[in-house]
């Protein structure tokens, strides 16, 4: 159960990280699927010495799959075989992890520190990138194929966007820090709490994923807000962090676009637009394109704006690439997973440390996947596309189910 354990913490500590030094991408890419393969095997023998075989109740279980793969096939039969291939193992790796996690969450014990120590592997990578900036140490570039652009510009992936969207999941779960079932938490964790998150949004600003840093600083005021104590304490603090950056990074106007907005001397469409690059036109060709094929789309990669490459928004590419089946089921599933976040009623609010502590978690859980959506209204691989970026989304709806389950047998026994 140990090796179980440190193969999740390894592999959601490295999932957005596309290239190391001295290693090829085919090299390092096969590393991690096996890492992420071993955690799945070993979750499933140990849970069949403990529980029964049993996956997610509802969508989320196998017959979510198979709707999803038969309202992707029209996109699947258009699309070039890569294409295909490739968003169709994105599924299967997202529903893999999510109901592997869902049964390594109720045999483990405290599974949510996996999480935490996920994200603390993660914020040294970022702070990598932090040294690179402002000591100059590492000089990394990324591999050819990436375009060798220097690790100050797109991190450790492909694109400076895909970084920044990747850390800011992980910036929710090292609030586990906080969480805690006596009644105070110690001084040391909220220092080290606020050390993480500070590398990680820092990384964030280094690379500049405007949407990136957004879903981290709702995760941050979000989480602050729900923890309720000291909030004043917590709110300068934040100020204090965001400030530090600005006067360290003198161009961060620039360096986020804003000064495409800040020097205009209108806010007109083409002014949002070019702030955008480009997203606004690139939105009304996809409705174009969907509307051209409504039912079922134009096939998987079959959508490609000019000069731009994809529709920088998830759900209007789904529409324009496999239709209006596609989208409505990944809607619906979606739309079931928050249901059962944020309108589950197995965690009642009774005045209670550990009911609170179940809260929190939960808590927890709806921010991340608010997350989700926030990113996947501006990028188009996010939750369903690119499985590395997201895997700690789909990782958390399993955690969420199967935190149910765990508290509601919790209740019972008491």
């Amino acid at each position: 159960m140990l090796i179980n354990r440190y193969l999740w913490v390894l592999y959601l500590g490295v999932a957005p990280v596309y290239w190391i030094p001295l290693l090829s991408i085919q090299a390092w890419s096969s590393l991690k699927i096996l890492i992420l393969l071993g955690a799945i095997f070993l979750t499933w023998i140990n849970g069949i010495e403990k529980e029964k075989l049993s996956f997610p109740p509802g969508i989320c279980g196998i017959g979510g799959l198979i709707v999803l793969l038969i309202c992707s096939l029209p996109a699947f039969i258009q699309s070039e075989y890569d294409w295909g291939i490739q968003r169709t193992f994105d599924f299967l790796f997202g529903f893999c992890a999510l109901w592997s996690f869902y049964r390594f969450w109720l045999i483990a014990q405290r599974p949510e520190r996996v999480l935490l120590e996920a994200s603390i592997i993660i914020s040294f990578f970022s702070m990598t990138t932090i040294s690179s900036k402002f000591l100059s140490v590492p000089d990394w570039h990324g591999p050819v194929d990436y375009g060798s652009l220097p690790l100050t510009v797109s991190g450790f992936s492909a694109l400076r966007t895909g970084w920044s969207n990747a850390l800011s999941f992980y910036v929710t779960p090292v609030f586990i820090l906080l969480l805690t079932r006596r009644k105070k938490v110690a001084v040391w964790k909220i220092g080290f709490c606020f050390a993480i998150i500070g590398m990680i949004v820092v990384g964030q600003f280094v690379v500049g994923g405007r949407a990136g840093i957004i879903s981290s600083l709702f995760s941050i005021f979000w989480m602050l807000w729900s923890l309720g104590k000291k909030k004043i304490f917590f709110s300068l603090v934040l100020m204090g962090v965001i400030s530090s950056v600005y006067l360290i990074n003198a161009d961060i106007a620039s360096h986020l676009r804003l000064d495409r907005v800040l020097d205009s001397s209108s806010n007109n469409v083409k002014t949002i637009n070019h702030f955008s690059a480009g997203r606004i036109s690139n939105y009304i060709f996809a409705v174009d394109k969907w509307l051209e094929s409504p039912v079922f789309g134009h096939g998987y990669g079959n959508v490609q704006v000019k000069d731009s490459g994809e529709i920088h928004n998830l759900w209007l590419r789904l529409l324009a690439e496999g239709g209006i089946f596609l989208f409505g089921a990944f809607l619906y599933f979606c739309f079931r997973v928050m249901k059962d976040v944020f309108f589950n009623n197995e965690i009642k609010r009774q005045p209670n440390i550990k009911n609170r502590f179940h809260r929190t978690i939960k808590n927890l859980f709806w921010v991340v996947l608010i997350q989700g959506f926030i990113l996947s209204m501006f990028e188009p691989r996010i939750l369903m596309g690119s499985f590395q970026v997201s895997a700690l989304w789909w990782i958390v709806i399993g955690a969420c189910l199967g935190q149910n389950v765990k508290h509601k047998r919790e209740q019972q026994h008491y």
